[in-house]
């Protein structure tokens, strides 16, 4: 039987059209994609649990610690997805919260009750725990399909996380803490009114054990009086501490129904937590005879406080209110404060109540029996669409892919490249694969794709659900899910040192550099004797990537892929370091016939039977188009106007592939991505006229950034960290001399740098906040705007260069964990370049702050600003002619050398352009 199974016939089909000819490609390298199925993502308002809090996720940057609902400890965000609008969904549940989705955001779930059993790579049946992904969409028609009367008795849940672990620093300022259990049981029983908390505070309880509890703690409590009616006695504690502590909380004056938990006590420790609970429920807490634990206060704000603490535990609450009151003798009723009720289940009731006659009724895990196997989830009630709305998705580098948002509520973050495998995967059992995305500034990274191989394989594939995923299959192959971080070449080389993979995938890889894409080509080798050396990727358009270059023959000349060309299969052989070094043909031949003399001198170092045929690879290029992907439109066929809803460069490349668009930049951004790319491809901007810029930085975390110009093409750099004034001043005048550049000739940042004159007194003074002048100054609101605005045109012209070994030296930051050349941050810095536009017609240059939290990392525009100065001796030319103007400044200045060194001055505005 066991063997029959064994050999059972399954059978994998991928849809016709793109995922056909993608998946049963023989080629070397097949790039498809050029048309996208779907946006992921959250309202930007929206929150995202971090260990230090709740931040709204328009304020989340790549890098940004947030918490992991696996483990309760800390994941990172990797990718910050597009901003764009998409159709948005509600999706309710059984505990009152919700969350407002785009439409293709993917969620964790499963049908509730419902287990199946699969195989594992042994072929021995197992449980199968039923999670799967599930989009927003299609948890609308699940529910709407279940409101009709299919799925009786079946409800659709959510995980709920482990207990989040959070950070709350210690500071002089931090309050000094109350015990966790004194705080919720003064908070529950206390009195704390302004008349009574100047001098002590009051505790009203007729249970001995809390009395007990509060002695162990330290406090004196034995004055009080007793209330012969219901045997409740009032305890008086007068210990001038607590009465501080409280004055510091600022819960003084609170009554029953203005109560509240601090925040300090809510961000606390899980066993803090645990123990302010049990304050808590030993008070105000109620546990029925089924063991059904509760809390009721009269305090919105303090049932908000409780349901809180109890989801940051990884436990379920929810809250219900009804109107309060009594009738008289007389009957009349007499209405009174509305009445909050939090119930509460979480793994460990039996921790979170300690009075011995609630604790003796409590069930360990909440309404379940010990012995039974308990399922803590969330119920999803109902989904709603709510129309088109701004959203983004995250990625983040947890190999599950969850994070969590508002309420401690669980959340997530291709099928094309899984299905080319299948073959070799099923039947091959040498054949080793990886499939993997690039995890932008982290560490690691892992994916969904357990999912996709789950969705599409089933029960036939096992998978390890580690730090590093492995699909395996019945024939002995399987599947990696990694990751490659390329921050750092040198790392990501030793990561992969040694490797031997038959096929790798790679998923957008427009988030991979040209130098990891190069790289990880050498480690395309294995053993398989069917399938070896075969390179996926997917891709969607993006003009400023190196993948519109090499797709070149692909495209036409208006940005979409040439009918007649998608799916030729070309060759290629790159015959340098950069995507520019490649060369294509129609052959072999004929490649190499382009690339001879390399070839050969390689072959002949390599020895052995190789010829040419081994060293040139073939490459295709499949466009996938939104109508092909039929199994999603039949769901949704009116997905493609909701993409089409998200307008402009996001629909054009999305919706018609336009490979001349870039979804990522802004319409309105000064700087494109190819007009700074510029700066570094065209030819030299040279006059002879030298001149220093120097960005100053005495203080703080930046760096003294100093660049050597002749004309507007730089071609040295001088940057300095943690350094003095005395150095900074002396470190510039001696890369003046080495450069031949006069000394009248340094600009430097004077807005706080006024110093750098009492060692240089030539130096021009750039006070960047000044009032413009020249012929442009009613363009601009500042001397920086000024400038700014000139910079922004040079660029845009091809008019401002950088030498080629400038280009790829180092650029160091104390705030950067890893390297980067001048060139990336150049490209990072004219990114995120803005202007306002004001009410005058004038434009106004975005703050430093601003600019700097976009550029991120902790750094600033310490590449930009020291170009902008360099526009500051330009402001009575017009725009375009300031290299010629400089050759004739030069002329100006060799003749009349002599008496610029005796009778002029710095500030003569005819030394100037």
């Amino acid at each position: 039987m066991k063997e029959q199974e064994v050999h059972r016939e399954v059978v994998i089909k991928p849809q016709e059209g793109f995922q056909m000819q993608f998946a049963s490609s023989c080629v070397d390298v097949v790039f498809g994609g050029g048309n996208l199925g779907g946006g992921k993502g959250a309202l930007l308002d929206s929150h995202i649990v971090t260990p230090y809090g709740l931040r709204k996720l328009r304020d989340i940057e790549v890098g940004s610690i947030i918490s992991n609902p696996d483990t309760g400890g800390q994941e990172r965000v990797i990718y910050l997805h597009p901003i764009s609008m998409f159709p948005f969904y509600r999706i309710s549940f059984s505990d009152g919260t919700y969350m407002d989705c785009t439409e293709g955001h993917l969620w964790k779930a499963r049908v509730a009750g419902k287990q199946s059993k699969r195989r594992n790579s042994d072929m021995e049946k197992e449980k199968y725990d039923g999670w799967r992904l599930m989009s927003a969409i299609q948890i609308y028609e699940w529910m709407k399909n279940k409101n009709k009367g299919m799925y009786k008795g079946k409800n659709l849940n959510i995980p709920l996380p482990e207990p989040v672990q959070f950070t709350r620093p210690i500071t002089p300022t931090t309050p000094r803490p109350i015990a966790p259990y004194v705080l919720g049981a003064l908070i529950g029983d206390g009195c704390m009114g302004e008349s009574i908390c100047d001098r002590c505070i009051y505790l009203c309880t007729p249970d001995e054990f809390i009395v007990e509890k509060f002695k162990s703690y330290g406090y004196d409590m034995s004055k009080k009086y007793a209330n012969d009616i219901d045997s409740c006695a009032t305890y008086i504690i007068s210990n001038n501490n607590i009465v501080e502590d409280i004055k510091t909380l600022k819960m003084n004056g609170c009554t029953a129904a203005n109560k509240f938990i601090p925040k300090f006590y809510k961000y606390s420790t899980i066993e803090e937590r645990k123990e302010l609970l049990c304050g808590l429920l030993d008070t105000d807490g109620y546990v029925d005879d089924r063991g059904h634990v509760s809390y009721t206060t009269i305090s919105k704000k303090l049932a908000e406080d409780v349901a809180f603490v109890v989801r940051s535990l990884g436990g379920r609450s929810s809250i219900t209110s009804k109107k309060a009151g009594y009738k008289d003798g007389d009957g009349v009723f007499h209405s009174c404060n509305e009445a909050y009720t939090i119930w509460i289940c979480t793994k460990f009731n039996d921790e979170i109540v300690s009075l011995p006659k609630k604790k003796n009724r409590v069930k360990k895990y909440g309404y379940v029996e010990i012995d039974k196997d308990l399922k803590l989830e969330k119920t999803i009630v109902s989904a709603e669409y709510i129309g088109m709305k701004e959203g983004r998705c995250i990625s983040v580098d947890n190999p599950s892919g969850l994070y969590m948002v508002d309420d401690f509520t669980v959340t997530h973050n291709s099928f094309a490249l899984v299905l080319a495998l299948a073959e070799p995967l099923m039947t091959d059992g040498d054949f080793r694969a990886v499939i993997t995305r690039r995890s932008l500034q982290s560490q690691k990274t892992g994916g969904s794709f357990v999912d996709t191989f789950k969705a599409i394989f089933g029960d036939y594939c096992s998978v390890k659900t580690a730090d590093s995923p492995r699909v395996s299959f019945p024939s002995g192959a399987y599947c990696d899910l990694t990751y490659i971080d390329d921050t750092n070449l040198d790392k990501m080389r030793e990561q992969w040192k040694g490797k031997q993979i038959d096929a790798i995938c790679i998923d957008e890889i427009t988030e991979m550099s040209w130098e990891a894409f190069s790289y990880v080509q050498t480690r395309n080798r294995g053993r398989s004797k069917t399938f070896t050396g075969k390179f996926f990727a997917t891709l969607n358009p993006k003009r400023s990537h190196w993948t519109r270059k090499f797709l070149d023959w692909y495209i036409g000349v208006d940005g979409f892929i040439m009918p007649d060309r998608n799916g030729k299969v070309r060759y290629f052989y790159v015959n340098g370091s950069t995507v520019d070094d490649v060369v294509w043909g129609d052959s072999k031949e004929e490649v190499y016939a382009k690339c001879k003399i390399d070839i050969d001198r390689k072959l002949a170092r390599i020895g052995g039977d190789f010829d040419y045929t081994n060293m040139i690879k073939s490459f295709v290029f499949y466009q996938g188009k939104l109508s092909e992907n039929r199994a999603m439109l039949e769901n949704n066929p009116n997905y493609i106007g909701s993409v089409a809803a998200s307008g402009g460069k996001m629909a054009q490349a999305i919706i018609e592939g336009n490979f001349n668009v870039d979804p990522e930049e802004n319409e309105k951004i000064p700087i494109p991505s190819t007009s700074a790319q510029g700066v570094f491809n065209n030819n030299p901007a040279v006059n002879g006229d030298k001149w220093i810029t120097v960005d100053l930085a005495d203080y703080g975390t930046d760096n003294l950034v100093a660049l050597a110009w002749d004309g507007f093409h730089a071609y040295d750099i001088l940057i300095l960290s943690k350094s003095t004034p005395r150095e900074n001043a002396m470190a510039v005048k001696t890369f003046a001399f080495e450069h031949g550049t006069a000394e009248s000739h340094i600009i430097f940042d004077a807005t706080a740098g006024r110093y750098f004159n009492d060692y240089i007194p030539d130096a021009v003074p750039y006070i960047s906040l000044n009032k413009p002048f020249g012929l442009y100054q009613l363009t601009a609101m500042t001397v920086k705007d000024m400038c700014y605005i000139r910079l922004c045109k040079m660029i845009e012209e091809g008019n401002l260069t950088f030498d080629d070994k400038l280009a790829v030296q180092t650029y160091t930051h104390q705030n950067l964990k890893y390297k980067v050349t001048v060139e990336n941050e150049f490209m990072e810095e004219c990114s995120v370049v803005r202007f306002d536009d004001m009410q005058s017609g004038k434009k106004r240059l975005w703050n430093k702050k601003k600019m700097n939290q976009m550029l991120g990392k902790g750094r600033s525009m310490d590449l930009l600003d020291p170009c902008a100065m360099r526009m500051l001796p330009c402001a009575n030319i017009e725009y375009g002619n300031e290299i010629q103007a400089g050759y004739y400044n030069h002329e100006e200045e060799t003749k009349q050398a002599f008496h610029a060194q005796t009778e002029g001055s710095i500030y003569d505005e005819h030394l100037w352009y």
